[in-house]
């Protein structure tokens, strides 16, 4: 499972370097520098339930919006 968050924390990076071009970056690199982190702290098996049920519930809240 660590290769597989490490993999998706890199991911998540590139996807995020990505979006710097957009006409909205800070929206979009925000939510995948946000992924990354929760990504890479999965990979070294550490897992900060609050943080990631706050960061859960705001982006329910974005897809309905």
């Amino acid at each position: 499972m660590r290769i597989f968050f490490g993999i998706w924390c890199l991911l998540f990076v590139f996807s995020a370097y990505l979006q710097l071009n957009d006409p909205d970056p800070v929206t979009w690199v925000s939510i995948y520098l946000v992924s990354a982190i929760f990504s890479a702290m999965a990979a070294m098996r550490i897992y900060p339930m609050i943080p990631l049920a706050v960061a859960a519930v705001l982006s329910l809240v974005g897809v309905i919006y």
